[in-house]
């Protein structure tokens, strides 16, 4: 009973470090998962303004400064952040970096390539974290890595990880109760980019968009005029994406003979964090496709 109650009071008490270790994270979503790992013994600030577009971000002197004075960065990956091998260079930090979405099952996407990267177009899609399953996987791989940098500080990061990785397990078991109130056949996510396809496979929707999950794949003519037809053919909406232009999306909505029914979060956070952010969207989605 002593040395258990020892245990709780040095679990305790590593939570509060003398100098809270300094993360940076270059989205908002990975920001959330790194605080809800690190608590009180991280610093965590994120690089992606909020509304900013990760795939086309451009780092700034400031965000350099900020990293060069960081202990760790936590990154998606899977080529998410385009940018981020240049900052790190120009910013000469010398710390460890975290891949969040190290060891997940990827799905690969279909984007544009030149004559200079033929491979491109078989790039995996880096938005893994919209399968709450997923996200498990970026809370393990986020207190491995902070624990490597703190190793004072590992058990409570395993601890809290343990933690937000049960809420994450309701998170997923929730969103496939709710999902079930939505038929099956109107089971078709319509966004403006393809920034849904593991939230897709997880729950039983097909992902029609505009563009691809990466900012330089085109859609043609013809693929839009097909998109068209599935729309009115299945009788769904479409759904806007927060901070993205909505106009493209509406005009979809209009030829297709459908409606906007919502707006939701593909790269960024909506109010709250992830977990919040995802319960919003599913929400979205039921309302408007059941």
């Amino acid at each position: 009973m002593r040395s258990a109650a020892l245990l709780l009071i040095a679990v305790w008490a590593g939570a509060f470090a003398a100098e809270p270790l300094r993360v940076v994270a270059t989205t908002g979503v990975l920001a959330d998962l790194a605080r809800q790992v690190g608590g009180e013994r991280v610093a965590v600030s994120v690089l992606l303004p909020a509304g900013g577009d990760v795939h086309v971000f451009q780092p700034t002197p400031d965000d350099a400064h900020r990293l060069r004075e960081a202990a760790v960065l936590v990154e998606n990956g899977l080529g998410l952040e385009g940018w981020i091998d240049g900052l790190v260079t120009a910013s000469g930090f010398a710390g460890s970096r975290v891949v969040a979405a190290r060891g997940v099952e990827t799905i690969a996407i279909a984007c544009g390539h030149d004559h200079h990267d033929h491979d491109h177009e078989h790039a995996p899609d880096p938005h893994a974290w919209q399968d709450a399953r997923n996200a498990m996987r970026y809370v393990d791989n986020l207190a491995e890595g902070f624990a490597a940098a703190d190793p004072a500080g590992a058990a409570h990061y395993a601890s809290l990880a343990s933690l937000y990785r049960a809420q994450l397990r309701a998170l997923d078991a929730w969103i496939r109760a709710e999902v079930a109130a939505i038929p099956p056949e109107r089971r078709v996510l319509a966004t403006p980019h393809a920034a849904f396809a593991y939230f897709a496979a997880a729950y039983g929707f097909e992902q029609v968009s505009l563009a691809g999950a990466m900012p330089e794949s085109q859609t043609d003519p013809s693929s839009v005029a097909a998109l068209v037809a599935r729309l009115r053919g299945a009788g769904v909406p479409v759904f806007a994406e927060r901070g993205a232009n909505p106009r493209p999306i509406e005009n979809l909505a209009r030829d297709a003979g459908s409606r906007l029914a919502g707006t939701l979060a593909a790269d960024g956070l909506g109010e709250g964090g992830y977990i919040a952010t995802q319960a919003a969207n599913v929400r979205a989605l039921v309302e408007g496709l059941r």
